[in-house]
């Protein structure tokens, strides 16, 4: 329970700031700004792929635990994915600072290879919840 309650806290600021994230550190915007606006647009369209992930990992969740050789090893394998994941934001982030910076003419938008990666990191996420979802409604 305590491994649970623990990763209900890195689940919650994902999803309450996942697109500011996206709108001020992968984007470089404030709020109301134009770039801002878009960066929060890309973090909507993380969370539908978030959710698409989510949605075809559900399905295979039981054929993948078995295959795995169970329900403690596919937990603590999704809980591995989920914690490198979220330490991948702090990479993403300075990989957008770092072209702002080096980019002449002020904050451009981030080149596809960074949004490649910020959008990867929403697909990716969509694993372990969809884990999660499963073993909590199953667990109940």
């Amino acid at each position: 329970m305590i491994v649970t309650a623990i990763n209900w806290v890195a689940w919650f600021p994902f999803f309450l700031f996942d697109t500011d994230w996206m709108g001020r550190e992968v984007y470089g915007g404030n709020v109301g700004d134009n770039t801002y606006a878009a960066g929060v647009r890309a973090g909507a369209l993380g969370l539908m792929i978030n959710a698409f992930v989510l949605a075809i990992m559900s399905l295979g969740v039981e054929p993948l635990g078995r295959f795995i050789g169970g329900a403690k090893r596919l937990w603590g394998i999704v809980n591995i994915i989920l914690a490198i994941a979220l330490a991948m934001t702090v990479v993403i982030t300075k990989a957008a600072e770092h072209e702002r910076r080096v980019s002449p003419g002020g904050t451009p938008l981030p080149s596809g290879h960074v949004k490649a990666a910020a959008f990867s990191f929403f697909g990716v996420l969509g694993i372990p919840l969809a884990v999660i979802f499963f073993f909590f409604n199953f667990t109940i």
